[in-house]
């Protein structure tokens, strides 16, 4: 990251990372550990959870948030660059499109559900497998803040962003963050229709309409394919026609890897005005 967007991190996203770098490296003291898990950067190795208990606090989670308050914090996000308040809209909208199903994995693995990507939390030695990777949502946390999020198809990381986004205030977002949000999508007229969301991503971070790079693109581009304003009639959003976590979701290209719908989506399948409609509450124009 260059020295001109390191100016614009927030002091939320620098505190985030110095916290994680430190714990991940074992350098954090009890102290700062504790002061971390305070402040909400950081948490404990978290309680065990089967399939159906995510389920189940998605969908009670759900229902205590707003697609309004979803859409603000979104907007919020661009010009204030606080990225943990722009992850919610990926995981709110493929939350919303999540059914009642029972744990299934057509090679009979108990670890993963194929049809919403869960994952177990492992449970045994050694050494919980490493303390579930680093605290796992110590993990999901720091790319929250780090680049708005990564997996927001993955129930495990839904359930927890649902979580901490209840913890967060109410934000409004100003005009000017819906102009961004438009002039953004605008910039698909300037490309040829053949172009995938790849060439998009990069001329978006050449045209500098917000403070960004081109990693938090990607995710922001992730983002508006999960809630269905990049998304075509053949491959919709989850909301419309829900994909399993069966290999239907994967890239059908080798240098393509954005998440579906948008790693199918191309300049020629335009802008989803209906989805963009019923996701931000105002009109795409």
């Amino acid at each position: 990251m260059s020295d001109i967007l390191n100016m614009h991190m927030t002091l939320e996203s620098k505190k985030m990372s110095n916290y994680y770098k430190k714990f991940k490296s074992g350098k954090i003291s009890i102290e700062e550990f504790e002061k971390a898990k305070k402040e909400g950067y950081l948490f404990d190795f978290p309680t065990y959870l089967e399939h159906d208990d995510i389920l189940k606090q998605i969908k009670y989670f759900v229902s205590q948030i707003s697609k309004k308050d979803v859409a603000n914090a979104f907007l919020y996000s661009l010009t204030t660059r606080r990225l943990e308040y722009r992850s919610i809209l990926g995981s709110y909208w493929y939350a919303v499109a999540l059914f009642p199903h029972k744990k299934h994995n057509r090679y009979g693995t108990d670890g993963f559900c194929d049809i919403c990507d869960w994952m177990d939390m492992p449970k045994d030695t050694p050494e919980n497998e490493k303390k579930w990777y680093h605290y796992k949502y110590n993990i999901y946390n720091y790319d929250r803040y780090r680049v708005g999020g990564i997996v927001h198809t993955n129930v495990n990381y839904v359930m927890f962003d649902l979580r901490e986004f209840l913890k967060m205030p109410k934000v409004e977002p100003t005009q000017k963050d819906k102009e961004i949000l438009l002039k953004t999508l605008h910039l698909i007229d300037d490309l040829k229709l053949n172009n995938k969301a790849g060439t998009y991503r990069d001329y978006i971070v050449k045209n500098k309409l917000f403070p960004t790079n081109k990693n938090e693109i990607a995710q922001f581009l992730n983002i508006l394919g999960v809630c269905g304003v990049l998304s075509s009639d053949m491959y919709p959003c989850y909301d419309e026609y829900y994909v399993p976590a069966d290999g239907s979701r994967d890239p059908i290209e080798y240098l393509n890897d954005f998440r579906y719908p948008l790693n199918r989506w191309k300049v020629a399948d335009g802008i989803n005005k209906k989805r963009f409609k019923k996701v931000f509450g105002f009109e795409y124009r």
